[in-house]
């Protein structure tokens, strides 16, 4: 197909939306559209050729997939090169295992699998994955080994015209519908998986099939539509922030790449700019290395300060350029244009193939050494295995989003007497669960749902949470009157916009409404409190420290790049804390007034001489950004135990004297 200008300026626009949504510039809340219109784009183009190959009889499955892999190949397996040769230097042992098993996944295309496989609650954050950009290169990839052979299998059965498109509408139709049920019942598939993405890619695919069945309408410019669908690109980033995706907000991007598309108008200024001309090149490369850039940066902790944020996105440019000029042009002749036998040997078909064995070897071998931990002092490997030391009680007390839904009540006796306190929480009451019990002679007996606050409703989280949450009400509010309960969740976190991705419009919408979100979750707390503490003694125990980083991963990369991680390495003062938790915690003043509950109060516990610390004798108190680790929660069980004996007769207290 001829070269055309607007299609640059959408890769163009599209790799931008990307790149300063990922380092939090304002006004790109919602940029990760970008990869949608990059799926209408490649739909389109891959669309067109291979229809006017079948149209010619010339189509060649080999030679297609080749074609694709001289423009994927190169670039992908520098940047995953570039990303395992650092990483042997910086990146600590568990953390680079992982890295290496999503190389792995990235070069044989499977990554969007690898992925989803790993969206666990208590997973490692997707800001530290170096290589979970690649998702969509994985998928565009499962696109091309199927949508070729679908296409010919309808050319031979001789659909045409409206037949043709009316299949083409059918899946179109069916990926769409499953994609939007799938981003509520299961978001990880609606994220990354192709069949609920395949529409985007479909919706190119439509404008094709259209242009190619209608040549004389579709070679005239429309100005107006093309105008249309800039002016609502231009604003979509800012206007779809903090939104769950794709679902049916997806629609909107795909269907303004889709107007410009059909317009064919390239006089704007903006189109035929010559930096816009540029970064439509260079687009697949920037992409490639802007976010293990990003990653780095946030190891660094240079992503805090505007100056940070602008080198980091400059330096995505510039190795971008590079990348485009340096691999991807000279390499594409190492991989043969045809798949006939002369083209095959007179290619460097040979020297392609052992570069890319020897990176599936060299994350196969990384991986299997578990990271090759000798690579660092032994401590750096005890500093990231924290992530580990968490309740022994979580698998077997804790109820999964993936799980199916169960009450699981967790009991630390199993004698047959009465229990003596319900504890009734998230997470974060299961992470100091064990540690309470050994503290504490009371039975105890523990319901709890990771990601759903322990409040009526479930925090409004999902639907499976209210329904945990009134099956966990139920259960407790059926105990004796006076067996007192003890709620433990992450309260503040269930006020918080998702992601801290603010959207204009549902913020408009919300201060409309006659009680925003964050004001309907603590009226349901205070509900939730009142209605138990009717007939029994409640005891709250009010929000835990947070840190700013996930611990075990930062000091590990601390004492890789410094050395000598400390107790204060990472460290957030108390009053800060306290500002963060402020509305929750006015709110528990409120409810303990009116209702009595009695209120615990972590901080003094965890925060001593006003500094909220991540360490405590060297050792990490998390096992991420907010989850006690053992050693968080040994420190807090024996001072929560003894303020409910102080306040609660019927709960009787062993403190453990050794802190």
């Amino acid at each position: 197909m001829t070269f055309r200008g607007d299609v640059q300026a959408l890769r163009a626009w599209a790799v931008t939306c990307v790149v300063l949504y990922h380092w939090h510039v304002p006004g790109f809340d919602g940029g990760l559209l970008g990869v949608d219109a990059f799926f209408v784009v490649s739909g389109y183009l891959m669309t067109d050729i291979l229809l006017r190959s079948l149209a010619t009889d010339t189509f060649n499955y080999p030679a297609f997939l080749l074609a694709r892999a001289r423009r994927i190949w190169p670039g992908l397996w520098a940047m995953v090169a570039l990303v395992l040769l650092l990483g042997a230097r910086f990146t600590p042992p568990q953390a680079y295992a992982e890295t290496a098993q999503h190389a792995l996944s990235a070069l044989i295309f499977r990554s969007n699998h690898e992925f989803l496989a790993a969206t666990n609650y208590f997973a490692a954050p997707s800001h530290h994955k170096w290589l979970l950009h690649t998702w969509s290169l994985s998928l565009e990839w499962q696109f091309y080994l199927v949508w070729p052979l679908a296409l010919w299998g309808a050319h031979r059965l001789g659909l045409k015209g409206r037949a043709w498109m009316g299949a083409l509408a059918l899946g179109l139709a069916g990926s769409l519908a499953l994609g939007i049920w799938a981003t509520t019942t299961h978001p990880g598939a609606a994220f990354y998986t192709l069949p609920c993405r395949a529409w985007e890619l479909l919706v190119g695919a439509a404008i094709a099939a259209w242009s190619l069945d209608h040549p004389s309408s579709a070679a005239q410019a429309r100005p107006w539509l093309a105008r249309t669908g800039w002016a609502l690109l231009a604003v979509q980033p800012w206007l779809l922030g903090g939104l769950t995706w794709p679902g049916p907000w997806a629609i909107l991007p795909c269907l303004a790449t889709a107007l410009v598309l059909l317009g064919r108008h390239e006089s704007p200024i903006a189109v035929r700019h010559p930096l816009v001309a540029a970064l439509g090149r260079w687009s697949y490369a920037i992409y490639l290395v802007h976010w293990p850039i990003h990653v780095a940066w946030l190891a660094l902790g240079w992503t805090s300060h505007p100056t940070g944020v602008a080198a980091g996105i400059g330096l995505s440019v510039a190795l971008g350029a590079l990348l485009h000029r340096w691999v991807e042009q000279p390499t594409r002749h190492w991989l043969p244009t045809t798949t006939s036998r002369s083209a095959l040997l007179t290619a460097k078909l040979p020297r392609a193939a052992a570069f890319g064995s020897a990176l599936v070897a060299a994350s196969v071998l990384i991986t299997h050494h578990n990271g090759l931990p000798q690579r660092f002092d032994p401590k750096v490997q005890d500093l990231e295995s924290a992530t580990t030391w968490y309740s022994v009680y979580r698998d077997d007390c804790l109820t999964f989003p993936q799980s199916p839904l169960a009450l699981g009540r967790c009991s630390n006796r199993d004698d047959g007497s009465p229990v003596g306190l319900y504890i009734w929480g998230d997470s974060h009451g299961d992470a100091i669960l064990r540690a309470f019990n050994n503290v504490t002679t009371v039975h105890t007996e523990f319901s709890g749902h990771a990601g759903c606050a322990p409040v009526e409703g479930g925090g409004a989280q999902s639907a499976r949470c209210a329904e945990f949450a009134a099956m966990a009400l139920d259960h407790i509010e059926r105990a004796p009157a006076g067996v007192p309960v003890l709620v433990i969740g992450r309260f503040t976190d269930y006020t918080l916009p998702e992601d801290g991705r603010i959207n204009p419009v549902r913020v408009w919408w919300q201060a409309h409404q006659s009680q925003p979100a964050a004001a309907a979750f603590l009226d349901a707390m205070e509900h939730t409190l009142c209605r138990l503490a009717t007939r029994r003694p409640v005891h709250v125990l009010r929000p835990l420290p947070e840190m700013d980083a996930h611990v075990p991963m930062a000091a590990a990369q601390f004492e890789i790049l410094h050395g000598q991680f400390g107790d204060d390495t990472i460290a957030i003062p108390a009053r800060q804390m306290a500002a963060h938790h402020a509305a929750v915690n006015a709110r528990l003043d409120r409810i303990a007034q009116r209702c009595g509950v009695h209120l615990i109060d972590p901080l003094p516990m965890l925060c001593p001489d006003g500094l909220c610390r991540a360490a405590a004798n060297g050792q990490p108190m998390f096992i991420d950004r907010d989850h006690l680790s053992t050693v968080g929660s040994n420190r807090l069980a024996p001072q929560l135990a003894s303020r409910l004996a102080d306040t609660d007769p019927v709960v009787t207290a062993e403190l453990d004297t050794s802190e």
